[in-house]
């Protein structure tokens, strides 16, 4: 069984593999109970970069545009937030990827667009560096 957090707007905004009968809510939280497993609820949505997930990823301006990973059980195409911005993701047996430039540097965030189906936490959510060459 997991506990699934949402915020006010419904957003999930965590998960856990075990009741959550005294947590203390913030206004307009709610709690609702998944019957599944935590790999199974974690596995729903899942982001990687070279193999990693779950860590901030570190690579270089003008190096090799980066190969993110998209995983999503069931799904023919899901959307993600990059820095706020769509970027669809066409999946073949729920899995699909896009190429992250390195071209300018800066912290890009890469998260489910559709928050009330996915959780952006975990590995749900994967943040790349790309740190100017010096």
């Amino acid at each position: 069984m997991i506990s699934v957090v949402r915020d006010k707007d419904g957003n999930i905004k965590t998960f856990q593999q075990s009741l959550l009968e005294d947590y203390n809510r913030s206004l307009g939280e709610s709690i609702e109970y998944v019957d599944a497993s935590m790999s199974e609820y974690a596995g729903r949505f899942y982001l990687a970069c070279n193999g990693r997930s779950g860590e901030t990823i570190l690579a270089y301006q003008s190096g090799p545009d980066l190969r993110i990973d998209v995983s999503c059980p069931g799904e023919e195409e899901v959307e993600v937030m990059v820095n706020n911005l769509r970027e669809k993701v066409k999946l073949e047996q729920g899995k699909g990827h896009f190429l992250l430039s390195t071209a300018n540097w800066g912290i890009f965030v890469i998260e489910p667009a559709d928050r009330r189906k996915y959780c952006a936490a975990g590995n749900g959510k994967l943040c790349v560096e790309v740190m100017p060459y010096v």
